[in-house]
């Protein structure tokens, strides 16, 4: 067995990597997951260079050994986007006798060159201008490296020792790094100086704040210089560490840093860099490690003191004889084992967003990000707890549920798009929070909890620039500028347009005045409304339904009223249930609906808020059901264990499969049964069932009009596209919906779109109806089982078209199947055995008779009876079932049906 070891990386990939131990054959096998798409790579390597080039290393493999052995497992945590899969293989593939060795071939080779770069810096102290020029130089001259300054709008003079070496500690290519530092080496005068062969046990900073000191507006005159000094302090007390002068200049140059725009944990992470075997770096990975390996504990909420922090090397040393870039070598290694808080959801084994406390910290800097309201969602959720549901925040701090919603949503969003973060089930909240249903006791539909590394990066934070509470007070001007909204309902007649032509996120406009140039109805609701308004999307006669919400994304300009669609309605709300809601009744439309543009109260809008949770946003809600095992299956369904096999993965592979088989082969109890052992439960919510027939039509199955309680028709989904929009709501699990008989409708008519939907390749996509307009789409959890008898003349061939999209599965009669004598044997009636002997003889008739054959054989159902039937219930399944049957078979050879009902008779007349 290959053993495995897991790399998880900011970005949202995960890969695991297998090999073989004691071999040079090396076999990876790549799992990476992003935005919810997933592949897989298979790669086998003979050499260490192979292994190299098939996983985009170019440069950095050549130096293991041929001959090497491996440690057998072990789990890698990556806190940046530059933890890359060499390091991984760096640490796997060591030879045993340098496993701990402090600098051997392949571990801690990096150290060398830092050092040697770190003293080149040193001695250009004097010469400080000289840094920046020299860098400068290696990116400027060097096709593809680009330096992450702009020196001249930055109006720099000098650069600071840390940022350069951030320069090639940040998320760049291996063979980038490599470059850069061999430039630098030669730069400096270190010519013999080799490049680093590994980079064990380094921490690296995030490409957006590869900087230790802020923008030119923002940063301190003094700021570049003091960092210069810390690094001399450093480089002063590392040469000399028993000076306590030198270590009293250390202290207070770190103490001048430390209070600098731009310098958080990143500086203790620069002072390893540069003297790695007297400084350790704090990011909050290996802050973690300390408390948990050495009983170190470094407060989380701000940056130690200079004192504090060199008193912490002194506990670390004397904790332990291992030098530092070995202890963050076993941070690096080290996991915690992480807990999804009880009844919170996703669980950590279905999804992590991947970020720790640091980069939270980081990308709590950027206001483009982190905008005010999000930072006030922040503080007051901190404020509250760290748990809250929208609602409780509109009461107890002010704003409206949907500020909060749409303060959350935007976060998340712009969060996903630094970071390239994976989501879960297409949701970006629970990059932010963990969630699950509020409790009768708790104001709201839905709560959430901080992610507890965003918790702890924000215990450092001082969000007091956000009021903690609205200004009720304020004016109307005061509060449109604050991010209040105001909410409105407009309608679409869709024989003019309709909000299914518009794209979710796509900007639309609408005359504020008529055709004839007169202002609309209600023209003061177009003056009114502001940037950021939450707006009703409803579609008039004959949909009748709101199914979109949008906002507001310019005022009127004299001519028109600017908004976007923000998303559609999984579940249109009908304006029947408006109608018959006490609160929604009561709303300016529904009291007079001449017009287009409607007033809705706050408290209008959390009303219909709350009927959309309890359609969309709660998970689909599930209870304990009885467990169902392939070995069930079989004893229920007299098949083999191979047609089990074969069905399932027919059905697996093509998402739709039929069971066609003559009469009383079992098909619709197999079926279920099928769905039940795809499940691994028997949960019959999870399972749509239709019968086809010859008058069943496209209106029934897919959408269609409908009677409503006002006497008129409305449009309405049909079965199957219900069931499609229920199994879309919890795409984590699968669904069965059972077609019975399925070829006696028309079914190319009944089908209509869906022909194209259901195909598996296209499971996911969209097509628009042509009925309302609306988007249909087929899941890819959605899968469909048809049942078609064989043996009905009056039934057409199945649709060519439908066919290529449908496996199919033969149902044969199981008279000799093992399941199926035992099932006789409790039956415990000899003529029931008799019967059955018989029938096999009709069978072979049929088989043999080129007009009927093996598809109208007499299946085993007919037998599957309780325990202790009687002979008269025997011969009445003979009289009445079958023997009709081979009359209908053979109606133009009355000979042959006496022959064969003669032959059934006799078991009754011996």
């Amino acid at each position: 067995m290959i053993p495995k070891i897991e790399v998880t990386r900011l970005g949202g990939y995960t890969r695991d990597v297998g090999y073989k131990t004691g071999s040079i054959t090396y076999e990876f096998e790549t799992k990476i997951f992003n935005h919810n798409r997933s592949i897989r790579l298979l790669t086998t390597a003979t050499n260490v260079e192979e292994v190299g080039a098939r996983c985009g290393i170019k440069n950095g493999l050549s130096h293991l050994p041929s001959n090497m052995s491996f440690v057998q497992s072990a789990s890698f945590r990556a806190c940046s986007y530059s933890r890359r899969l060499h390091q991984t293989l760096e640490y796997c593939c060591q030879p045993l006798h340098s496993w701990r060795a402090p600098m051997s071939q392949t571990r801690f080779s990096w150290i060398p060159a830092y050092s040697a770069i770190a003293q080149g810096i040193y001695n250009l102290r004097d010469d400080r201008p000289r840094l920046l020029e020299l860098f400068h130089s290696i990116f400027d001259n060097n096709q593809g490296l680009s330096f992450p300054i702009n020196a001249e709008e930055e109006e720099l003079v000098t650069l600071d020792p840390f940022t350069s070496f951030a320069s090639f500690n940040r998320g760049i290519s291996w063979n980038n790094r490599n470059r850069i530092i061999r430039l630098a080496l030669d730069g400096l005068g270190c010519q013999d100086v080799a490049t680093p062969a590994d980079y064990t046990g380094l921490p690296f900073v995030h490409n957006m704040k590869s900087w230790f000191f802020a923008g030119r507006q923002d940063r301190g005159e003094h700021d570049i210089d003091n960092l210069w000094d810390l690094f001399c302090a450093a480089m002063e007390l590392a040469s000399n560490p028993a000076s306590s002068m030198s270590r009293g200049i250390m202290s207070n140059m770190f103490d001048t840093v430390r209070s600098q725009l731009g310098i958080k944990w990143n500086i203790t992470i620069g002072l390893y860099w540069i003297q790695p075997e007297c400084f350790m770096p704090l990011d909050a990975h290996s802050r973690d490690f300390l408390a948990g390996a050495y009983g170190i504990k470094v407060k989380d909420s701000t940056l130690p003191t200079g004192e504090e922090y060199l008193a912490v090397m002194d506990a670390l040393r004397a904790a332990t004889d291992k030098p530092f870039y070995e202890i963050s070598a076993d941070a690096y290694l080290w996991k915690p084992a992480p807990k999804t808080p009880k009844g919170w959801h996703p669980k950590l084994e279905e999804y992590n967003p991947g970020i720790d406390s640091d980069t939270w910290d980081m990308l709590l800097d950027d206001p483009a990000i982190f905008n005010m309201q999000a930072r006030a969602l922040l503080r007051r959720m901190m404020d509250a707890g760290g748990k809250a549901t929208c609602s409780h925040l509109a009461e107890k701090y002010g704003e409206n549920m949907n500020y909060y919603l749409g303060a959350a949503n935007g976060m998340a969003q712009r969060v996903a798009k630094a970071l390239k973060c994976p989501l879960w089930e297409e949701k970006y909240w629970p990059i932010l929070f963990y969630g699950k249903n509020a409790s009768k006791e708790e104001k709201g539909v839905f709560l959430w909890m901080i992610r507890p590394e965003l918790q702890d990066a924000l215990k450092s934070r001082d969000l007091s620039d956000v009021p903690l509470y609205v200004d009720h007070n304020a004016d109307k001007d005061a509060s449109a500028s604050d991010g209040s909204k105001q909410y409105w309902w407009l309608n679409a007649n869709r024989s003019i347009w309709s909000f299914s032509e518009i794209a979710v996120g796509e900007e639309q406009s609408y005359t504020i005045r008529n055709e004839k140039g007169n202002p609309r109805r209600i023209f003061k609701n177009f003056l009114n409304a502001r940037a950021g308004d939450v707006v009703v999307g409803y579609e008039t006669t004959p949909v009748k339904k709101i199914v979109a919400i949008c906002e507001v994304s310019k005022p009127q300009d004299g001519e028109r009223l600017y908004f976007k669609k923000l998303r559609d309605l999984d579940t249109p709300v009908p304006f029947s249930d408006i109608k018959s809601d006490p609160v929604l009744s009561q709303c300016e439309f529904c009291k007079n609906p001449n017009g287009s543009f409607f007033k809705l109260t706050e408290e209008e809008y959390l009303r219909l808020e709350e009927m959309l949770d309890e359609d969309d946003a709660s998970p689909v809600q599930t209870s304990a059901k009885k467990s169902y095992t392939d070995a069930q299956f079989l004893q229920d369904v007299f098949v083999s264990k191979f047609d089990l096999a074969a069905m399932k993965g027919l059905l697996e592979r093509k998402k739709n499969l039929i069971l066609q088989g003559a009469p009383g082969t079992g098909k619709t109890y197999a079926a279920r049964r099928l769905a039940y052992a795809m499940m691994g439960e028997e949960d019959d919510s999870r399972i749509g069932f239709v019968q086809f027939h010859q008058s069943y039509t496209y209106e029934d199955f897919v959408i269609g009009y409908r009677p409503n309680s006002e006497g008129g028709f409305d449009i309405q989904p049909g079965i199957f596209a219900d069931f499609c929009s229920r199994a879309a709501r919890d795409s984590r699990r699968s669904y069965f919906f059972i077609i019975d008989e399925i070829n006696r409708a028309n079914i190319s008519k009944v089908f209509g779109e869906l022909l194209m939907l259901i195909e598996a390749d296209h499971r996911g996509d969209s097509i628009e109806l042509s009925l309302d307009r609306r988007r249909l789409t087929v899941p890819k959890n959605l899968y469909i089982i048809g049942m078609m008898n064989t043996a009905d003349r009056g039934l057409a061939l199945i649709d060519y078209a439908l066919r290529r999209r449908f496996a199919f599965f033969d149902m044969k009669p199981a008279l000799d199947a093992p399941g199926f004598q035992v099932m006789l044997q409790k039956a415990n009636n000899k003529k029931l055995v008799a019967l059955v002997d018989k029938v096999r003889e009709v069978n072979t008739e049929i088989e043999k008779d080129q007009a009927l054959g093996q598809g109208f054989c007499i299946g085993h159902s007919y037998f599957c009876v309780r325990e202790g039937i009687t002979d008269g219930d025997v011969h009445g399944i003979a009289r009445f079932e079958i023997e009709p049957l081979i009359a209908e078979y053979w109606f133009d050879d009355q000979q042959k049906v006496r022959s064969l009902t003669d032959k059934l008779e006799s078991v009754f007349t011996a």
